[in-house]
């Protein structure tokens, strides 16, 4: 009768058992925790150094973090880092600056001169002496919004003392009497005042 074969060391099978064990329980806790890592407060998506959770474009890559206008949007991802309802591409089609809401400082923002038709670099359009904030009525400049985003520099501006004689900002001669309003307005303040004609009637001597 043949003996039957050794079933090995027991003491040796349970240790390799063991072992595997422990490198298998290993592994999953580090796969756990690189998931964890991957979906907490930790995650980086664009790798620009700054957490998502901080990040304020967390899909673009910005490691300066600039926020011009303070909106919660970095300049990287925000389309009007100015925040004046013109897009930065629409200013850089019309070299006005994307963080001045007034590039030209005549109390109209960018926007609004886009719209009006007016140059929102040039203060007066119609190059009759006015700018064109004032012909328009504007009596108060833009503020400056919190952060690098600039309104209307006050040294520059100049009120309409009068809205209610408001004449075109793209006519210089809006009553077309064959003077411009610039002349007619002598103190260029946009109120009539005495010894002045009115440059919205036909009253000027030719």
């Amino acid at each position: 009768m043949t003996d039957a074969a050794p079933l090995g060391n027991p003491v040796t099978c349970g240790a390799v058992t063991a072992a595997r064990l422990v490198l298998t329980v290993a592994a999953l806790l580090a796969a756990t925790g690189a998931a964890g890592a991957s979906s907490g407060s930790g995650r980086d998506r664009d790798r620009d150094g700054v957490p998502d959770a901080r990040d304020v474009c967390p899909q673009v890559r910005n490691p300066a973090q600039l926020d011009s206008d303070l909106d919660g949007r970095g300049d990287a991802c925000d389309h009007d880092d100015d925040g004046d309802s013109l897009s930065d591409d629409a200013e850089r089609f019309l070299r006005t600056s994307p963080t001045d809401r007034d590039t030209d400082d005549d109390g109209l923002s960018d926007s609004v001169e886009e719209r009006l038709g007016t140059s929102g670099r040039l203060a007066d359009t119609d190059r009759d002496r006015l700018p064109d904030g004032l012909e328009a009525g504007v009596r108060r400049p833009l503020a400056d919004p919190p952060g690098r985003v600039r309104g209307t520099d006050r040294r520059r501006f100049r009120r309409d003392l009068d809205p209610r004689t408001r004449t075109s900002p793209l006519r210089r001669d809006t009553d077309r009497d064959g003077r411009i309003d610039g002349v007619e307005d002598r103190n260029r303040n946009g109120r009539l005042d005495r010894g002045e004609t009115d440059p919205r009637r036909r009253d000027a001597q030719r």
